[in-house]
């Protein structure tokens, strides 16, 4: 852990150059290299698309967000370990700072710290053994005793106590994200059955929200799979309600002769055809 802050409050600057170090050869005119091809930013046509200039930029950066995010969650995996808040942290790294830089200032910030550490160790002693030893009841000694004794016991209090509180959360978190998987599987898996479900999704949100409302938010891996089934059977209960009953389709009567209803007259090509027409009315 100190390795990975020290890391992330390294130094990040590099070595300015000596002023010492030879400066490099002018090449002759005769021998310089041609100049290299612009590159293609857009299409990536001058070079293999894995080995352009760009492409190889974004797997560098790619590599150093990595190990940016690497020291990150382990800066609060430590604070989380000690039950560290991000004040407390900062606080921390900032005595360190005022040590290098103003000793004075360092140990001003440090007087509450060393007198709270004093109260917790039993090296001060509380009101009710002061009272005791400066009443002549109790030796300074025996004060000491019985002070640090009661330290230690609150010390493992202390720790019990944050021990339980994050056995607790992990739990809690846990619980979470199974309940989470299992909401997603089950939706998954109803997706796949189902080429409808995604537009029941608006009606399985409400079905859901009423079910929490009248009886909670389950907190079981098979509850969630009951309050789901149940609401994917209310919607297509609904479905079927709402859809209508389709009308039977009237019987189409064949056309037996001349011409079907409606279909207008065409005109007549010589006298014969009119008179044709004229007799079938």
């Amino acid at each position: 852990m100190l390795s990975v802050v020290r890391d992330v409050i390294g130094k990040t600057e590099e070595p300015a150059p000596s002023a010492t170090e030879p400066a490099e050869e002018t090449v002759a005119a005769g021998d310089a290299e041609p100049e290299p091809k612009e590159t293609d930013d857009t299409n990536y046509s001058d070079v293999p698309f894995n080995k352009h200039p760009r492409f190889q930029q974004l797997l560098r950066q790619k590599k150093e967000f990595e190990a940016d995010a690497q020291q990150h969650r382990i800066v609060q995996d430590f604070m989380k370990q000690n039950d560290l808040d991000p004040e407390e942290a900062a606080d921390g790294l900032q005595i360190m700072a005022l040590m290098k830089k103003d000793p004075t200032k360092a140990l001003e910030a440090l007087k509450p710290h060393i007198q709270r550490l004093l109260e917790a160790t039993g090296e001060t002693l509380p009101q009710d053994l002061r009272a005791k030893v400066q009443a002549g009841e109790l030796p300074l000694d025996a004060a000491k005793e019985v002070s640090r004794a009661r330290a230690t016991l609150q010390h493992q209090q202390e720790t019990q106590r944050q021990a339980e509180q994050r056995r607790q959360e992990d739990e809690r978190v846990q619980q979470g994200r199974a309940l989470r998987d299992t909401a997603i599987s089950w939706a998954n898996d109803r997706n796949t059955r189902d080429p409808a479900f995604q537009s029941k999704e608006p009606l399985m949100r409400r079905e859901i929200a009423f079910l929490q409302r009248e009886e909670g938010i389950p907190n079981t891996p098979e509850g969630v799979r009951d309050q789901l089934n149940r609401a994917y059977a209310s919607v297509n209960q609904q479905a079927r309600v709402v859809a209508p009953a389709a009308a039977p389709r009237p019987a189409v009567r064949p056309v037996t002769g001349g011409t079907a209803p409606g279909t207008p007259a065409a005109e007549p090509a010589s006298m014969l055809d009119a008179i044709k027409m004229g007799l079938r009315k």
